[in-house]
């Protein structure tokens, strides 16, 4: 090894040496680090649950990098001090072996195990445990200033609703109560159960709030919305009733579906919604809010069954109109071709013609004679 190539190694282990001491002594100045290891006067804060089992490992890997940091450091300044004492141009061929030794042999004796390493070699256990020291202390750090930011985003919502029943808030306030005292001994554990169980809480809290305050405020305009779904299943319970009793009338061999919703059941809803406007005027409005919404479902429910039921009941009578018109259009193609008087012809249509204007009307016969009639009068042309 030439002087030139000594003094470039010699640099670069001062630079590693500097740039570890800048790392350590920014984790230091954390005030999470300070917290952990007690500072200046080395009284640990008392770790518990998933903190303690993950924190502590991590401290002592810090600790382990900080006393091989000294080693390494007082072996490159002791190379840097022997390298300082060989002129340029006199050069001492024992201490030329002396920096080389330190710089490049097992020089660096290690008081915590007694182990004899070369500068690289403890500048690689160095550098892991002070990487996987840091990631932990990092995380800590984190987790710290989000729950601080969580529980004071969560603390304000509740302030604003010291009395509010409502949404799960006293829950919430009874989690956020019983989290508090781990924040500082359990850290980790803490944020990992806000995000895990606490959020959720809190989220649904915020949004159903804010529905309720929503509702609050349309709370009238919503009864007499509400109102008017209700009139207008009543309207479609009477329409239902009347299209049943016609497809009884006028239709045979078709499945019907039978009124879905009573007479007594629109009645009690209105008996409920009469309620509810009283009660709002009495001053009990979120109760009301709640309840309103959940007699609005129903409503919203019972109306989709009776449209369902009124497009099933209109489908024979439909079909009986569009058999009808289809039967009248071949029989005035049949005309205009000179085949009307066809008697294979002539016979079936008289035949579907009666079952289609008879009371009631036969519907899977009256569709298998227009189905023939056109089939016969097709192949013809």
């Amino acid at each position: 090894m030439t002087l030139d190539q000594l003094d470039q190694l010699l640099a670069t282990w001062k630079s590693r040496s500097e740039s570890v001491a800048a790392g350590l002594f920014e984790l230091r100045a954390m005030p999470s680090y300070e917290i952990l290891t007690g500072g200046h006067d080395g009284k640990r804060l008392p770790l518990t649950g998933l903190s303690e089992r993950r924190i502590a490992p991590a401290l002592a890997l810090l600790e382990d990098a900080w006393r091989d940091y000294g080693v390494f450091s007082q072996t490159v300044q002791a190379a840097i001090a022997l390298r300082q004492q060989i002129p340029r141009f006199s050069l001492s061929q024992q201490k030329f072996q002396d920096i080389e030794m330190l710089l490049t042999g097992p020089s660096a004796v290690v008081a915590g195990d007694g182990a004899s390493l070369t500068l690289a070699q403890l500048y690689d256990r160095m550098t892991q445990a002070y990487t996987s020291g840091r990631v932990i202390l990092l995380e800590v750090d984190t987790a710290w200033k989000k729950l601080d930011e969580k529980l004071n985003a969560a603390s304000a919502f509740l302030r604003q609703r010291p009395s509010e029943a409502a949404a799960n808030i006293p829950d919430l306030r009874r989690m956020l109560e019983a989290l508090r005292p781990r924040v500082i001994s359990d850290p980790l554990g803490a944020a990992l159960e806000f995000d895990s169980k606490i959020d959720p809480v809190f989220r649904d809290a915020q949004a159903r709030i804010e529905r309720l305050e929503q509702q609050r405020r349309n709370l009238p305009g919503d009864l007499i919305e509400t109102k008017k779904l209700l009139a207008g299943l009543a309207a479609l319970c009477d329409e239902n009733t009347a299209l049943l009793a016609e497809c009884r009338d006028k239709i045979a061999g078709f499945a019907l579906a039978e009124q879905p919703v009573s007479k007594q059941r629109i009645t009690d809803l209105g008996a409920m919604l009469v309620q509810l406007e009283r009660r709002a005027e009495a001053g009990a409005i979120d109760p009301v809010c709640m309840d309103l919404e959940t007699c609005g479902s129903e409503i919203q429910r019972l109306l989709q069954i009776g449209q369902e039921t009124r497009k099933h009941n209109t489908f024979p009578l439909e079909l009986r109109r569009e058999l009808r018109g289809r039967l009248s259009a071949l029989r005035a193609k049949a005309q205009a071709k000179g085949v009307s008087e066809d008697t294979s012809l002539s016979e079936i249509a008289k035949r579907a013609s009666t079952l289609l204007y008879a009371k009631p009307t036969p519907m899977n016969e009256a569709t298998t004679l227009v189905q023939q009639y056109e089939q016969r009068l097709n192949g013809r042309l």
